[in-house]
């Protein structure tokens, strides 16, 4: 129960990817600044000053075919900050506290203003699914019941399975406090814990709302246990949503085959007869991952779409903006620490190394579809074991990768997984069997053309 209750402390550190401005002509932030936060800033500061230093970039050779999920990219918002010969903790802080007035400096000027240049400079952020403006934010209605979600979850958090039946028996609960109970507690459930997911699970199955059913098709495409992707299956084959078929069928679609041959099992898991036809049509389709011809800002591009990974504990502010601005009161505004790369991560939410060295969680850029706990070489003073949290970008690809991704699919799309999952599931459905083509499909099963 101690490592669950640390792996859960670790998603409320920064709460990345939850879900879910003004003028400053000083040369001091402090006017907009949280109490004893004094970094000046010129307003004529070059941006390329005013942005992290990037991180290095190896050169991606080919298409990312494995499995491994240790093996996709990750996405940093910096160069990992690192304690050098004669520093200390504090040290790291500061750079972290100096970033933080830097991007305060930026968004103080037009709201999102940080990663608008972010991704304006950085070729290897591009692709990545930023949301900003309002679709960034909880709006009122959304940010008080969340708020008070995270809140009660943390109150619980000393046995996890307790935790998830407490806040489901608070008095009072509505429809929308139900909402963003399943919003927070599916960011906040820590990967691996699975005791606390299918207390989770069992929970879920008894709220009838849409947020519940993405919810359990998420553990039953994504889940890292057979016994909980099994337990989704169990809650959605009584709840038969028809949603439930839509999100399943998109798995078939998610460039990384695991998800795909998890929504395969599932949909003959729940005898979805009468998604054959639109099975048999993903047998036409190329491979997700493979190379596709799109139209960006007038021109033709080859793009590819794939799976990256980020830190959990490193990107809050790749994700968020800081949360130590004075609009920000954070008895009605839910924030998230930032942890300190030189020290070791509290067991106790991360408690921030100074109070101003937090993140917004009302405000998200990025949304995770998925979390993994993999090993980080050189980790100390961290743990070996780290939350990281995938999702998709879609790249262009310069000339020579778009030939190689090219042929290397022409060459793998016989034995193409999706293709195999497709197949899979058309058995388990029609107890029919014919060649991996749609054209095969249709003859043995008489069904009309495309």
């Amino acid at each position: 129960m101690t490592n669950q209750k640390f792996l859960l402390n670790a998603a409320l550190s920064c709460l990345a990817v939850v879900l879910l401005p003004q003028l400053c002509n000083k040369h001091i932030l402090q006017a907009d600044q949280g109490e004893g936060f004094r970094f000046p800033i010129d307003p004529k500061t070059p941006v390329k000053d005013l942005l992290p230093v990037p991180p290095k970039i190896s050169p991606q050779l080919g298409p990312l075919l494995a499995d491994d999920l240790a093996k996709v990219p990750e996405m940093q918002i910096q160069k990992p900050l690192r304690l050098a010969n004669g520093q200390g903790p504090q040290q790291l802080l500061e750079q972290t506290r100096q970033q933080m007035a830097k991007i305060n400096f930026l968004n103080q000027k037009k709201a999102d203003r940080f990663v608008e240049l972010l991704l304006e400079n950085r070729a290897d952020l591009a692709g990545l699914p930023f949301q900003m403006g309002d679709a960034c934010r909880l709006d009122k209605d959304r940010s008080e019941p969340f708020r008070r979600a995270v809140s009660q979850i943390r109150d619980g958090s000393q046995d996890l399975v307790s935790m998830v039946n407490l806040v489901w028996k608070k008095p009072g609960h509505n429809k929308k406090q139900n909402q963003e109970y399943v919003a927070a507690l599916m960011q906040m459930m820590p990967p691996e814990a699975s005791p606390f997911a299918l207390a989770l699970i069992n929970h879920l199955a008894d709220f009838q709302e849409s947020e519940a059913t993405r919810a359990l098709v998420r553990v039953a495409l994504h889940g890292e246990r057979e016994e909980t992707r099994r337990a989704a299956l169990k809650a959605l084959e009584k709840r038969r949503d028809p949603a439930t078929k839509e999100y399943l069928l998109k798995g078939m679609g998610y460039p990384w085959p695991e998800v795909a041959r998890n929504s395969a099992a599932a949909l003959v898991y729940l005898k979805a007869a009468d998604v054959v036809p639109d099975l048999i049509k993903v047998l036409d389709r190329p491979d997700p991952r493979a190379p596709l011809s799109k139209e960006f800002k007038g021109n033709k591009v080859t793009v590819v779409r794939e799976v990256v990974r980020i830190n959990h504990h490193r990107s809050c502010l790749l994700c968020h903006p800081p949360g130590n601005t004075k609009d920000v009161k954070q008895d009605d505004i839910l924030v998230g620490a930032v942890p300190n790369p030189g020290e070791p991560l509290s067991p106790s939410f991360y408690m921030p190394s100074a109070p101003d060295i937090v993140v917004r969680a009302d405000i998200t850029y990025l949304r995770q579809d998925f979390s993994r706990m993999q090993k980080v070489p050189d980790a100390a003073p961290w743990p070996p074991m780290q939350r990281f949290d995938f999702l998709v970008r879609t790249r262009i690809l310069n000339e020579v990768e778009a030939r190689i991704s090219q042929a290397e699919f022409a060459r793998q799309e016989p034995n193409s997984p999706y293709r195999q999952a497709a197949v899979f599931a058309l058995r388990g459905l029609t107890g029919r069997d014919a060649e991996p083509t749609a054209a095969a499909w249709r003859k043995a099963l008489s069904l009309p053309g495309k």
